[in-house]
């Protein structure tokens, strides 16, 4: 079975899923202020939007020729994001200020696998990783905007 960059966008689409869970699962407790809760909601309405960009990719990417991503270059990958997502993380939930700098932080891990994957992509030496490269770059794009409004936002 080869592996595709559709694959790796169905881990990312389950990364953020999971990021969305964590801040709705927020907005459900009690002893949390209601203010933060309107703030754990807008968060997760952003990870919402990056999984309908990563759908829309996917949805683009699926009827267009499949391209195989070498399989120790999917591993590679595949562990760093499972690094990733075994990451133990505490939501700081105190205060807006504490939020806003979990999201931060967040945003900004997402952004540093992001940026490894990229990397990785750029030193194996095959044809079809300039399609991935280009492919991941969009998706940077995307969350260096998500992490400069945050930054903007503090």
């Amino acid at each position: 079975m080869a592996y595709t960059i559709v694959d790796l966008l169905d881990k990312f689409i389950s990364l953020e899923q999971a990021g969305q869970d964590m801040f709705m699962g927020i907005t459900g407790r009690k002893d949390v202020q209601h203010k933060i809760k309107t703030m754990a909601k807008i968060f997760a309405n952003q990870e919402k939007k990056h999984i309908e960009i990563y759908q829309t990719l996917k949805a683009k990417l699926e009827k267009e020729p499949e391209t195989e991503i070498d399989f120790f270059i999917y591993d590679k990958i595949s562990a760093a994001i499972f690094q990733y997502a075994g990451i133990s993380r505490v939501v700081g939930t105190e205060s807006p200020k504490s939020l806003l700098e979990f999201c931060l932080n967040f945003e900004k891990d997402n952004l540093a696998l992001l940026l490894s994957i990229q990397d990785i992509f750029s030193k194996a030496e095959t044809d079809t990783n300039a399609v991935n490269i280009k492919l991941i770059s969009e998706i940077i794009s995307e969350e260096q905007k998500h992490v400069k409004n945050l930054e903007a936002f503090m």
